[in-house]
């Protein structure tokens, strides 16, 4: 697989760019790659890292992580859906594993209690 395009570069801005310059380079870019306008064999590749790297830098959060860790930036920064999100690594498992266990015991004490009440 082909190493990722710096987002910045492939919309053509500067890091410095502006929320309004961002949106405006991504306008540019999405009509000049968009497969119904260009019949390039790779227009459609093209279309899809423009809309990447906007998704990306258009979004606040998503642009400071993507700033701080480029494209292994937790939730985002190219991760894609259902990428690792890199801070709750066990987190539904674990709480199940939590509620089980506390099942089992709040079950167990329930028999004790019915063991000695029948024992007496």
């Amino acid at each position: 697989m082909a190493a990722k395009r710096d987002y910045y570069e492939t919309l053509g801005v500067s890091p410095q760019a502006s929320e309004e310059e961002i949106r405006k380079a991504f306008r540019k870019k999405a009509m000049e790659h968009h497969p119904d306008r260009n019949k390039a064999s790779d227009a459609s590749e093209r279309f899809k890292e423009v809309n990447e790297a906007y998704q990306t830098l258009s979004d606040p959060e998503r642009r400071s992580n993507y700033d701080r860790f480029g494209h292994a930036a937790p939730n985002g920064g190219g991760a894609g859906p259902g990428g690792f999100d890199g801070f709750d690594l066990f987190g539904d498992s674990a709480r199940s594993s939590t509620r089980s266990s506390e099942a089992r015991r709040a079950r167990a004490r329930g028999r004790g209690r019915e063991a000695t009440a029948t024992s007496r």
